[in-house]
């Protein structure tokens, strides 16, 4: 029963791909970042796993070879090199931390730069750029409907998807009696890749000013909702109000026709479910809570840090001054340094530093892997997306890729101050995305 709801949902994005000339790309954008690391297959624990998404980079270099070997005109963009470099030496520094390291080194090479290398390299024009969006997007809504599903049906279909072992990144997590939606991760991750993906999705409907995406939106929100991460909420809701002091208000516009049909539908989904309707307004009681607005009481059943939402999070900051105390504060400990057991937080109400095995703030992950050499690369690779892009995008009043460059990259800065959105999978497809726009662009300005 699982699998036949995943194949209904995947199967129609496959064969909309295999209609396009160029499928294997869209196959990527559909897919890559949405299959679960346990959809796989393990030759040896001392390897990396053959992953769904690894498979699917296999295929686009196979493909490459194919067609594009004898060109030797390939572009490579400046800053992606130089990005690649130093993470690879700042992993070197680590390699005597064994397979771990040499994992990381995998990643490096194979999942950032081979992957961003055949993507920019395989996308000729506009139109296939464009596509790849639109593929992204469809990706995004059939883990959506997974999503709801496990939150309002009490039903997840992702787990027929796990091919090794058990997932471990899923927590099944709750707050008021339903189930967080985790996707094919976890909620916070996937609260995260929501809030991202409909920065995307409004970029589609803001150029194209067709109802379907702004349905694709519902959808995704909806999902986002579902994952009951205050977080990932807030970091979206401070740079869509970014947006509204940053761009002409007058661009509000062509949405304000669908706010009738929202409060219809939100009126609706919550009269059917009474469980996700206690858990959205304990969530936005405990937002309020932690932003010092309001000293509404929570439920008992509400969860985990009911209270103390954002001190969890700022907590974790305290790896970097344990760093310092280990003489580690430039380069890490090296990468998934939790694992080892090398991470501590100091909690001022026990005064006394505490180990830890997890974190939840993608720039302390940053951080305590390669330390601040690897942080302000980290950020630096962002900063850079945002200037290009500032100095690049239109005059014009049109909302270019350039203009949901900046802002995306804004989501990832906060999403990765208070949540975890580092180097993920989706933001390596979107860097592919920016140098790709920046590749036809260029094309078209010397045409």
């Amino acid at each position: 029963m699982k699998l036949a709801i995943v194949a209904l949902l995947f199967l129609p994005i496959i064969i909309k791909a295999l209609k396009q000339d160029k499928w294997y790309i869209y196959l990527v954008f559909a897919f890559y970042a949405i299959l679960p690391d346990t959809f796989a297959i393990e030759i040896s624990g001392s390897l990396p796993l053959i992953t769904g998404s690894r498979m699917l980079i296999l295929m686009l270099f196979a493909v490459w070879i194919y067609k594009k070997s004898s060109e030797m005109n390939a572009y490579i963009p400046a800053g992606l090199v130089v990005y690649i470099g130093i993470s690879v030496a700042l992993s070197l520094i680590h390699l005597d931390n064994g397979i771990g390291e040499i994992n990381s080194l995998f990643i490096i090479l194979f999942e950032q730069l081979l992957l961003t290398l055949l993507l920019v390299n395989l996308i000729d024009n506009k139109r296939e750029f464009e596509l790849c969006i639109d593929f992204m997007i469809y990706g995004c809504l059939a883990v959506a409907v997974m999503a709801v599903m496990q939150t309002v049906l009490s039903f997840d279909v992702t787990t027929s998807l796990d091919i090794v072992a058990t997932r471990v990144n899923q927590e099944i997590t709750d707050r008021m009696g339903m189930i967080r939606a985790g996707g094919t991760t976890n909620p916070i991750s996937y609260g995260c890749y929501c809030a991202f993906m409909a920065l995307v999705i409004l970029y589609k409907f803001e150029n194209t000013k067709k109802i379907k995406y702004m349905i694709f939106l519902l959808i995704d929100m909806l999902a986002f909702v579902c994952t009951m991460s205050r977080s990932s909420l807030l970091c979206f809701a401070i740079v869509i109000f970014a947006q509204l002091i940053i761009r002409n208000i007058k661009f509000i516009r062509p949405y304000l026709i669908y706010v009738p049909f929202v409060v219809v539908g939100i009126i609706v989904i919550f009269m059917a479910s009474p469980g996700l309707r206690d858990s959205v307004s304990e969530m936005f009681k405990s937002v309020l809570n932690s932003l010092g607005i309001g000293r509404y009481e929570l439920s008992s059943e509400f969860g985990l840090n009911a209270d103390n939402a954002a001190y969890s999070r700022m907590v974790q900051w305290s790896a970097i001054e344990h760093m310092e105390m280990d003489g580690e504060l430039l380069f890490g400990y090296g990468y998934n340094a939790i694992s080892r057991g090398e991470v501590y937080y100091y909690f001022k109400q026990f005064g006394t530093w505490t180990r830890t095995s997890s974190v939840d703030v993608g720039f302390v992950r940053a951080a305590t892997d390669y330390g601040l050499c690897g942080l302000i690369l980290n950020i630096g690779l962002v900063l850079g997306v945002i200037f290009n892009s500032f100095i690049r995008k239109s005059r014009e009043q049109k909302y270019d890729f350039y203009n949901l460059a900046i802002y995306a990259m804004m989501l990832y800065i906060v999403l990765n101050i208070a949540s975890a959105f580092y180097a993920t999978t989706v933001f390596w497809l979107f860097m592919s995305l920016f140098f790709v726009y920046r590749k036809v662009r260029c094309s078209e300005e010397t045409a």
